[in-house]
This record gives C-alpha cells, sequence and structure tokens, in this order.
C-alpha cells in the first residue's frame, strides 16, 4: 500500500460515476433526495473483512472504497454510529445494519430490498408487486425458516432451522474438545480470536444444531470480573464459516460466571459426518493493562440443542466446573489477553535494501563545480512487516554524517528526501527537522539526525518496501561549502528508532515498542568528486605455473586481477608505476606477503589490454571515456624459498591524478571483490 488516497476525491468521483450492487440487505450510496440502484449488506462486517460489501460500506461512511476493511474503515464506522446514537464498536452488526436500512434510498418505487415486481423482499418478507401480502422477514418462497430470524417462514413459532430438508429419522449428536485452540493469546482489538473448538458428530440422521449455550468466567479473582471489560463479541464458527453471534453485552451474569444461548444459522451436520465448531471472541479496543498482564478467562460450552430428521429437538447439556480450571474440563478451555503487537506477533526488520552495493558500499559521487547535484542515493533499506497487522508510518528519524571541509550537515546538502518503492514520500525541513540540536537546527554538527515528518504511509502485513533517502548535494563553488573528497553517509536502524520522532503504530494504534523493531543499515563514506574516477570490476585469475630450472622445479604462481576506469570531469592518468605488495597506499596486495618474511619473491606489472596512451607518469584515460587495465602478479620461489601455502591477491587501492605526474590521488572504494581465487604453491624441497 503506497501512500494513502485522499479519500474525499475518490469518493465523488465514484458517486457520479457509478453504483454498486451486491447480495444481500439494502443500503442505498447517495446523498439525500438522490436515487442509486441497491447497495445491499448482509453479513457482519469488521477488521479484516473485504469485498463489495465492504466497499458499499466505505461509500457510505466516506473512506477509500478499495473493499478492505481496515483501522481507516473501522473509525469512520465508529464516527458514524455515534453520530447515529449506536454503540460505536467499529462492528457493523443487526443493529448497525438496521439502521442503515431504515436511511436507505431504493431506486424506484419498489418496497424495500426489491429491485423489481418479482418475487420477494429478502429484508421485510412483503411481495415485491406492493400488493401487502408477503412472508416473514427474510424468507422467500420455498423457505422453511427465516435465514435472519430463524422464525418459521409460516410465520409459526419456531428456532433457527435449516432452509433445506434434513435426512434419516431418529438422531443424536456425539461432542468431544478438540485442539484447534489450547490456551491462546488474545490481543486487544482483535478480531475473530478462536479460544475454544469442539467436533460434533451426527448420529442416525443429519442434525441441524439450533444453539449452543456459551459461559465465561474470570480466573484470576484478582482482575475485574466483568467480561465485557474484556470481550466485545462472541461468535460461533461450523469450520469457516460464522454460523451464530452475540454482543457480550446480551450474556447473562449470575456469581461472576455470563452466559448466553447464541442461535446458529444453518449449522447442519450430515449423517455420520463430523464437523469442527468454535468461539471466537472481538477483544475490546483498550485492555487494561493489569488484566492484560495477569487476566485468565475460562470459557465453555454447556449445552448444545439440535433438531433430527425426524424434526425432534433434543438439547445435549454438559457439566461444567468453569470457575475452577477450565483446562481440565471435556468443553473447556482458558484464554489470556496480551497486547496487540504481541498476539500480531508484529516484527519490523530493517535490512539492507536492493541497491546495497551501489548506494550503501563506499563509491564516488559525480558533483557540479557549481550547481547542486540533486537526488543523489545515500541510503538503501528495506522494511519488512512481520505478523498480522498492518503498519502506519508517521514519521522517521534518518542520521547523516559528513567529512572533510565542512563543520556542519546543511553546509554540504541543501535537501533531503525519502522515496519508498521508487516514489518520493516525504522531505525534510532542514531549518527545524534537527533531533541532535534541539534548537530549530541552530547549532547542526557534522552528525546530524533529520525527520521525515507526517509520512502517513501505510505498509501492509506480511510485506516489503524498499525505501532510499536522497540528498541534494552544493557543487563545489556553490552556495555550501563543499570540497573535492568531502564525504557522506547516512544510517538507520536501532538508535533511530528508539528515538521519541520515530512515529510507527499497529492497526490498533498502539505505538511499537523497542521490541517489536529489528535491524540497522549504515551506509559508508562514500567521496564527492567534480573530476575523478569510476572503476568496475571485469575478472580475476589465479594460476599455478612451473618453476624455475635452478630452483628444484618449485611452483610459481601468476595472478590478474582485470578491471575498466571511466573518468569523469577531466581526463585522468593512472599511475603507471609497478604496484607493491607493502600494504598501505599501494595498488596491489598479496596475502601471505613474500617480501614480509614468508620468502619468495614478486614481481608485478600494470598494462592497459585496451590500449591507453601511456604518458610519462601514467596511463591516459580522457574524460567519459573508459580504459581495460590488468594488474599481473608473479609469485615464485627465489634466493629465499618459498613458503608452502595458499595465496591470492586482491587489490587495495589505485592511484591516478589529473595530470601526467606520479599518482597523488588514492582510489579505495567497492574494492571488496577485487580479489584472485588461491591456489597452492609449493617450492618442492
Amino acid at each position: 500500500m503506497k501512500k494513502l488516497t485522499n479519500y474525499k476525491k475518490f469518493l465523488f468521483g465514484f458517486m457520479i460515476v457509478g453504483i454498486l450492487v451486491v447480495a444481500g440487505s439494502v443500503v442505498s450510496v447517495g446523498t439525500a433526495n438522490q436515487a442509486y440502484a441497491d447497495c445491499i449488506i448482509a453479513s457482519t462486517l469488521r477488521v479484516g473483512s473485504s469485498g463489495f460489501e465492504v466497499q458499499c460500506l466505505q461509500g457510505i461512511v466516506g473512506v477509500t472504497t478499495d473493499g478492505k476493511f481496515g483501522p481507516i474503515t473501522e473509525a469512520a464506522v465508529k464516527e458514524w454510529q455515534a453520530s447515529h446514537s449506536l454503540v460505536a464498536d467499529g462492528i457493523v452488526g443487526p443493529m448497525t445494519r438496521a439502521v442503515l436500512n431504515a436511511q436507505g434510498q431504493i431506486s424506484g418505487s419498489f418496497p424495500a430490498g426489491c429491485s423489481s415486481a418479482i418475487g420477494y423482499s429478502p429484508l421485510t418478507g412483503v411481495k415485491c408487486d406492493d400488493t401487502g401480502s408477503g412472508l416473514p422477514a427474510g424468507c422467500q418462497p420455498g423457505f422453511m425458516y427465516s435465514p435472519l430470524t430463524g422464525i418459521k417462514c409460516d410465520g409459526s413459532q419456531g428456532g433457527s432451522s435449516p432452509t433445506s430438508p434434513l435426512t434419516g429419522g431418529a438422531g443424536s449428536i456425539s461432542v468431544n474438545k478438540t485442539s484447534s485452540y489450547s490456551n491462546e493469546e488474545v490481543g486487544e482489538s482483535g478480531r475473530d480470536v478462536g479460544v475454544l473448538s469442539f467436533d460434533v458428530e451426527a448420529e442416525g440422521s443429519d442434525i441441524a444444531v439450533s444453539s449452543v449455550r456459551v459461559e465465561f468466567h474470570q480466573g484470576t479473582p484478582a482482575d475485574e470480573e466483568d467480561m465485557t471489560d474484556y470481550i466485545r463479541s462472541v461468535y460461533i464458527f461450523m469450520g469457516s464459516e460464522m454460523v451464530g453471534e452475540s454482543d457480550m453485552d446480551d450474556f447473562s451474569e449470575n456469581n461472576d460466571i455470563f452466559t448466553r444461548n447464541i442461535a446458529l444459522t444453518d449449522a447442519i451436520v450430515k449423517k455420520g459426518k463430523m464437523q469442527e465448531f468454535s468461539v471466537r471472541v472481538d477483544a475490546q479496543n483498550n485492555l487494561d493493562s493489569g488484566d492484560i498482564d495477569t487476566a485468565v478467562v475460562n470459557v465453555g460450552i454447556s449445552s448444545i440443542r439440535y433438531k433430527d430428521g425426524d424434526g425432534v429437538t433434543s438439547t445435549d447439556s454438559f457439566t461444567l466446573d468453569i470457575d475452577d480450571d477450565a483446562a481440565d474440563e471435556e468443553l473447556e478451555e482458558s484464554f489470556t489477553f496480551g497486547t496487540f503487537a504481541s498476539s500480531a506477533n508484529i516484527e519490523l526488520k530493517i535490512t539492507n535494501g536492493k541497491d546495497d552495493e551501489e548506494v550503501n558500499d563506499a563509491h564516488v559521487i559525480d558533483i557540479h563545480s557549481t550547481d547542486k547535484t540533486t537526488n543523489v542515493p545515500i541510503l538503501s533499506f528495506n522494511i519488512e512487516v512481520e505478523g498480522d497487522s498492518d503498519i502506519a508510518v508517521d514519521s522517521l528519524p534518518v542520521r547523516l554524517t559528513v567529512g572533510g571541509a565542512q563543520d556542519n550537515v546543511d553546509e554540504m546538502i541543501s535537501g533531503i528526501s525519502l522515496w519508498m518503492d521508487g516514489d518520493k514520500v516525504g522531505t525534510v525541513k532542514m531549518t527545524s527537522g534537527c533531533v541532535e540540536d534541539g534548537a530549530g537546527c541552530a547549532q547542526v554538527g557534522t552528525m546530524e539526525t533529520y525527520v521525515f515528518q507526517n509520512l502517513d504511509l501505510s505498509l501492509d502485513a506480511s510485506d516489503d518496501y524498499e525505501f532510499l533517502v536522497k540528498v541534494d548535494i552544493f557543487g563545489l563553488n556553490g552556495a555550501g561549502d563543499v570540497a573535492e573528497g568531502d564525504t557522506i553517509w547516512a544510517e538507520f536502524g536501532e538508535i533511530q528508532t528508539d528515538l521519541s520522532q520515530f512515529d510507527v503504530e499497529d492497526e490498533s494504534g498502539e505505538d511499537l515498542v523497542d521490541g517489536d523493531v529489528t535491524g540497522t543499515v549504515s551506509g559508508e563514506a562514500s567521496e564527492v568528486r567534480d573530476s575523478g574516477i569510476k572503476v568496475v570490476f571485469i575478472s580475476a585469475t589465479a594460476e599455478k605455473t612451473a618453476g624455475d630450472a635452478g630452483a628444484n622445479q618449485s611452483d610459481s604462481g601468476s595472478f590478474v586481477i582485470t578491471f575498466d576506469v571511466t573518468a569523469f570531469g577531466d581526463d585522468v592518468y593512472i599511475d603507471h608505476t609497478a604496484p607493491t605488495a607493502t600494504g598501505g597506499i599501494t595498488e596491489s596486495d598479496i596475502n601471505p606477503t613474500p617480501d614480509a618474511g614468508l620468502g619468495g619473491t614478486l614481481s608485478t606489472t600494470i598494462t592497459s589490454p585496451s590500449g591507453a596512451n601511456d604518458g610519462a607518469e601514467g596511463f591516459r584515460v580522457r574524460e567519459n571515456r573508459t580504459e581495460r587495465f590488468a594488474i599481473t602478479v608473479d609469485v615464485r620461489d627465489g634466493v629465499v624459498d618459498l613458503i608452502d601455502g595458499f595465496y591470492d591477491i586482491s587489490l587495495g587501492s589505485i592511484l591516478y591524478a589529473l595530470t601526467d605526474i606520479n599518482g597523488d590521488i588514492v582510489y579505495n572504494f567497492n574494492l571488496r571483490e577485487f580479489k584472485t581465487p588461491q591456489v597452492f604453491l609449493d617450492d618442492n624441497e
């Protein structure tokens, strides 16, 4: 998910160009005195729901109609509920749907729920031809029971029942607790969290389970006893389908045990088959921290009511000891509460980005002599969102460090921007966005943390995002104080995410804590130059060769490193002095080093296979041209015996100059891979 869309603008366009028709109850989309085709919501909608019904709801409450019920939609629903004297719980259940239905406008003059004169309304049961006769709410011709109310469609009394006949004769059920849920942790604002599961097997006939009696009890007497302080809603699922629901407010309380018969709809178990049922809960949004730490809640099923193929209704009861250790009982279980972050297993992982080598490794930055060089990448990092919660990022601090002629970061750079997946998502206020200074950036130093504020970014759970920090660098002769060879690098990680300016929240609106965020990405010091070289590795080889005849045919080795040099800003001269192996500012290193007490002799040369002009002191590389170079190292037995061992050659640095003199500028960036394979050399004594 990228930067959040302007939902008011999007909604306006939606209302003009189209309408939304889905199945279920009718809710109109539009403004007063405007008629639109039916918009239908038949399901209970909450965070995690998706589809056309959610799009319809989003159009009504005024948020982006993306069909995903997330924290923004939930907040808008709460506001709408509060404005209509409903419980502002963010769940679109029967009461909320009823108000939506009562206020909805239907296109044409057909009864509510009808779009033509054919059939019956699934909302009210009246005939769509408006003759005034009809069926109970939710019934259609041929239905035995209403899927909305559970009453019989012939008008007689009865509980919830299937809309298709049951086969078989007399029947019964066998019930066993399953292990799908055991000592679960329910996070605050958690939705549909399973806490108890059990199998129902139909014996003798098809079985329609019409209700289950659910009981809750606080297992830790020191904590709050009232279950409504913990739980908002309770659901019964058959497999993956919700077949019953109840608000916790509707439970009856007796001696601190909260009980309710929850009616089920179309919960049919076929003869000889088994179905798993589960009790799931929605937690309150703001749980008391003390209760989160210690509360253990017991849940149980004390009875199941069902109908068999003969139409006989029976009730099986189960002995509970719910105010004791629920885990010991057949149809009882215990569960606890935790913070939203802990239950959602949230972890924000910061790692090197895909441009790590190009951006984070030390390199030369080609800048202009007078004008600013804009959008120069100096840090590449990736953020991965692990767990079950989306993440909202509002502000993010990044540390910059400069080295060289400047006393302050802002003497080298004039602007900083943040990019996510190729899009610019934030900028820094250079005059006020400082952290270390703390005085409106009046005393910026060579190390300064700047904050990207008001980002309003939403990062989806189980997804990752590529970020780049880019800077605008003053020219060498511009308004800043920049000189050839000055350096700059950036960092984002543990230090920055511990700052108060790091503002990141989970879906529940809680700030991520230190343990939820891991990883640090630091760039290396990169050098700014108006004129210089860029070097690209081509190849590195190592070959074992025949030794000298006069030296007992000892082994010798030939090592070659090949690379390309491109000049920018001016012509350059690559020093053609034979590379040495003494360490420090040299052009090659050999490991082990023969002239450092290990024995043997070393012969090195540098050539230009591409034919670069060899001047008095160096090979000339013309501006904006590329020349190829090869450093060849010959290692063999000599006056001092060669030490047996594995040998390799690595390139330590390259000397160059802007005129044909001995190299006076050292290039030692991005040379990690400029290294040959190893070969074993033996003096054959």
